[in-house]
């Protein structure tokens, strides 16, 4: 490994070993499992994990805790730690969970939604009481 995973990388990140991390990336990743604490741009893995990812990622299975990009994959799941934290834009794949934003799947949960388990389509925004939870706040 060239780089302790605390270093910023910007650029191009190529995974030297199956499994790689990085605290955070600019730029693009490839790699066969890829983590990252936040990632902004595009990652292409088998896997992909991690705390913030507001690019594009392309992986059989991806599981982040923020997304706020594209999320293309068989499996794609966006979770929080902190509920109704995690945003997500959008997941195209088999099966898609998210706690909001919009799902192009075979079977996707978003409990936020109307009707939370739909096939092919699902939507819903961010809460309501969230947005004024984080206004009062301010």
């Amino acid at each position: 490994m060239l780089f302790n995973d605390d270093v910023k990388i910007c650029g191009i990140h190529l995974a030297g070993s199956p499994l790689a991390f990085q605290e955070k990336l600019y730029g693009a990743s490839f790699g066969l499992i890829m983590g990252s604490g936040k990632l902004y741009g595009l990652n292409i893995s088998g896997a992909s994990f991690g705390g913030n990812n507001y690019g594009c990622s392309l992986a059989l299975y991806n599981c982040w805790d923020d997304f706020s990009a594209v999320s293309i994959g068989l499996v794609n799941i966006s979770r929080s730690h902190r509920p109704g934290n995690a945003r997500n834009l959008l997941q195209i794949g088999v099966f898609n969970e998210a706690e909001n934003g919009l799902q192009i799947g075979l079977l996707n949960h978003n409990p936020g939604a109307f009707i939370p388990w739909m096939p092919l389509f699902n939507w819903s925004s961010r809460k309501t009481e969230d947005k004024e939870v984080t206004e009062k706040g301010t």
